[in-house]
């Protein structure tokens, strides 16, 4: 189990006492498959770098987290943004869940997991990949070295990831795209998936405040 001491919200706990902290030295280094799951994901400087060595080192690594409409919190999506191209140009995979209404109609499914495979090991808790659970959040979760739960996860992704999402890629003029896998072949959005240009807008001005650590 690894976890944040309560005097974290206070600012007094030490590094050590970080979940993020305990995260890292309790993990090993992957040599081959990293599929991380985030609900609201920002990958901030430092977590790009390490995404990024990671994937030019020739780990496959797989990010999945929330679509624009299938975000309930627009200001995370517009920070991870941020770093959307830096990631696709290291060789980082990216997938957005695509939005769902449920069977009445009623509100929109959105993707709610927190969870990280490293070639055997697992991460599963409450702590989102984002600045909020690393700097202001307590947060709590466990770290499995089941070899079969992470053969399971990374099985499940290969089969699923492209029913459920679109893929984010890179076209020769550095521009990103979103493709979806359909029956009769992929299409290709040029444009962020149901997003209107005033949102888009509205996306790019809360890039540009000095929130991203809140």
């Amino acid at each position: 189990v690894v976890k944040d001491s309560p005097d974290k919200i206070k600012s007094k706990a030490k590094k050590e006492e970080h979940l993020n902290f305990q995260l890292i030295n309790h993990l090993e280094k992957p040599e081959s498959n990293v599929d991380l799951i985030s609900a609201y994901f920002i990958a901030e400087k430092q977590g790009a770098k390490i995404l990024s060595t990671l994937a030019k080192e020739c780990v496959e690594v797989r990010v999945l987290t929330n679509s624009f409409k299938a975000n309930d919190v627009a200001v995370v999506h517009a920070f991870y943004g941020k770093y959307r191209k830096e990631l696709l140009k290291n060789g980082v995979q990216l997938y957005a869940t695509k939005a769902k209404v449920n069977m009445k109609g009623l509100s929109r499914s959105s993707l709610h997991t927190k969870l990280m495979a490293l070639d055997e090991q697992v991460f599963i808790g409450s702590f989102n990949f984002d600045p909020r659970s690393a700097y202001l959040n307590t947060e709590i979760g466990v770290i499995l070295d089941s070899p079969s739960l992470a053969k399971t996860i990374h099985h499940t992704m290969d089969e699923n990831l492209n029913k459920y999402a679109y893929k984010l890629k890179l076209d020769t003029n550095n521009h990103i795209y979103w493709q979806q896998e359909t029956p009769n072949g992929p299409v290709i959005y040029r444009q962020e998936p149901e997003m209107k240009w005033w949102q888009k807008a509205g996306m790019k001005f809360l890039s540009w405040l000095p929130l991203e650590e809140f």
